[in-house]
């Protein structure tokens, strides 16, 4: 998601140094928590990260879930996600236009998705909290 508005700026080297950033933290976010899972489930653990490239996937290995796909499922869990990615492009896009007209301009695209995101983000919460989207046998 972030690299994407990243790639929006249009500028190379924030590209560079963001990814580089983003590399190195992540790294330490998948250091703690194979620390946590190692002490968690132990030789079983080990055994899977063997197989399991941690950074880069391998399409080789790829096994089909047991569990079904849900869009009821990514709505609850990734509502908050969506609207934050549209968010970021829109401000991405706004200060690239202030930028390069030297006016601002509320008359944008991407601020009408932007709010449009924040309604349905506040919909899908709603209904969330509400239990509508809680399905049987999934967390």
């Amino acid at each position: 998601m972030w690299l994407g508005i990243v790639v929006f700026t249009f500028n190379i080297y924030f590209i560079i140094i963001f990814s580089l950033l983003f590399w190195i933290y992540y790294e330490r976010i998948m250091f703690a928590e194979e620390r946590f899972l190692e002490k968690k489930f132990g030789d079983v653990f080990l055994e899977w990260s063997k197989l399991i490239p941690a950074f880069i996937p391998s399409f080789k290995r790829y096994q089909k879930s047991n569990i079904p796909f849900s869009l009821k499922s990514v709505f609850r869990r990734e509502y908050s996600g969506i609207a934050a990615t549209a968010i970021g492009f829109a401000f991405v896009d706004i200060v690239r236009v202030y930028f390069r007209e030297e006016a601002f301009y509320w008359n944008r695209l991407s601020i009408y998705i932007a709010l449009a995101s924040i309604i349905i983000a506040f919909f899908f919460r709603m209904l969330k909290h509400n239990h509508l989207l809680d399905e049987h046998d999934r967390s």
